[in-house]
């Protein structure tokens, strides 16, 4: 991959980064993702074998670790462009 064409790669993947979290706050992103997982629980609790939760919540554990590196880089970016 060219300079040029992986340049434009991270700048887009900065731009979807930093127009997440402009509109989803982190920790408001966090509680929104556990309750779409007590909800699964709740409603298929029933259905589902407990490995099956099990999955799931290793599934939302490791989204919530993915959301705090992207929030994270966001940060960073934040602060690299306050730089002069």
């Amino acid at each position: 991959m060219k300079n040029t064409q992986h340049e434009k790669l991270l700048e887009k993947m900065e731009s979807d980064v930093r127009s997440f979290f402009l509109n989803n706050e982190y920790k408001k992103s966090k509680k929104e993702l556990w309750e779409l997982f007590t909800a699964f629980v709740y409603f298929r609790g029933e259905i589902d074998t407990g490995k099956e939760i099990s999955d799931m919540l290793s599934f939302f554990e490791q989204l919530v670790g993915f959301l705090l590196t992207l929030n994270r880089i966001n940060n960073r970016i934040i602060k690299l462009n306050q730089k002069p």
